[in-house]
């Protein structure tokens, strides 16, 4: 029986298939689970004029599995990455879910900072 985020478990490592959803694969690659995010707003501070959404609301992408979260330009946003280090209070490593958006992104081919 499959992991219902999409991620089957094989000999104690994740093995990502092409239905993997977004929080799995943010979760394989960091051990971050964004579902873990509280909704305290406090990110909602760390957008820069080079990005386009929120940090929240880029979260929320990744729960609900929508691609815009690999091609907005928070996501690519250099200002971003650096200020993210301190925008959880639930400690979740932001900057770490940010790079794996990106090659995630990469790794399919699609555009950057497009959204």
């Amino acid at each position: 029986m499959g992991d219902p985020a999409g991620a089957a478990c094989i000999k104690g490592r994740v093995e990502l298939t092409s239905g993997t959803s977004l929080r799995a694969l943010v979760l394989a690659q960091t051990g971050q689970d964004v579902n873990r995010c509280c909704g305290c707003a406090l990110c909602e501070d760390f957008t820069e004029p080079d990005g386009d959404v929120k940090l929240a609301m880029l979260l929320q992408w990744i729960l609900a599995n929508d691609d815009r979260a690999l091609t907005c330009r928070t996501v690519w946003s250099d200002e971003v990455l650096r200020q993210a280090k301190h925008a959880c209070t639930n400690q979740l490593d932001v900057p770490a879910i940010l790079l794996a958006l990106r090659h995630e992104a990469g790794r399919r081919g699609l555009p950057r900072g497009e959204c």
